[in-house]
């Protein structure tokens, strides 16, 4: 979870997967409950939301990655 947690702040605002409604991915903050609703986004239902937070992070952090970046993460793998 602390991927999810640490990149969060990547995406601008997206739909809720428990009330439907638009918040700032910002606002669901390290616990991961929905601002709206308070519900938990750790439950199992959610793991595909979880899972896309980090897909868009990832490449969303890949497309300003530099040469040096890249360099060291092929060293790393």
């Amino acid at each position: 979870m602390s991927d999810v947690q640490n990149n969060l702040g990547q995406i601008d605002e997206i739909l809720s997967p428990c009330c439907d409604e638009e918040i700032r991915v910002s606002d669901i903050g390290p616990k991961l409950k929905c601002p709206l609703c308070k519900t938990n986004l750790k439950q199992r239902a959610f793991l595909p939301f979880l899972e896309y937070l980090m897909a868009v992070s990832y490449t969303h952090l890949r497309a300003h990655e530099t040469r040096h970046d890249l360099v060291c993460r092929l060293l790393l793998e």
